[in-house]
């Protein structure tokens, strides 16, 4: 892999074996449809078509080298271990409260979810949940869920 385009000489590249393409692509409407249009009307995949021929016949292509959190979320298996990441004790893989690194996103105005004698461990519970005599463990429960009694949900 060429790891000049991050800025990175082959020691450097050396140290950060697992250099990846997270598939977000800043690109103007021009260039791309010049890309996919005329240029590689054949291909199927940006990571490794366009882009790698984009270089190829001179275009300037940037990237940035992010050191952050982040999971490749492609398969059901994979988006599912993501989430119970959140719920890893005694650190999570991920966290939403992380003053250093905050999370932005649309405000939904919902109310806070409502816990009526459950027992809930280990879990991330969603806004405008109602939750009652139920159990709850190593779980994410989205918003708006309605978990009713006597129900055992349990790394899910």
């Amino acid at each position: 892999v060429d790891t000049t385009i991050l800025g990175l000489d082959d020691e450097r590249a050396k140290e950060m074996p697992y250099i990846a393409s997270m598939g977000i692509y800043v690109i103007s409407k021009d260039v791309m449809l010049n890309l996919l249009r005329d240029k590689f009307p054949g291909a199927n995949d940006f990571g490794s078509e366009v882009i790698p021929g984009a270089t190829s016949i001179g275009m300037r292509v940037q990237a940035y080298l992010y050191d952050g959190y982040w999971e490749d979320i492609g398969t059901i298996e994979a988006f599912y271990n993501a989430n119970l990441g959140i719920t890893k004790k005694p650190i999570p893989d991920f966290s939403f409260y992380d003053r250093s690194a905050p999370i932005y996103t649309q405000p939904k105005y919902l109310p806070p979810s409502k816990m009526l004698d459950a027992d809930v461990t280990d879990s991330v519970i969603g806004e405008g949940c109602v939750i009652k005599n139920c159990k709850i463990h190593h779980s994410v429960v989205g918003l708006r869920s309605c978990i009713s009694e006597g129900a055992i949900i349990e790394d899910t």
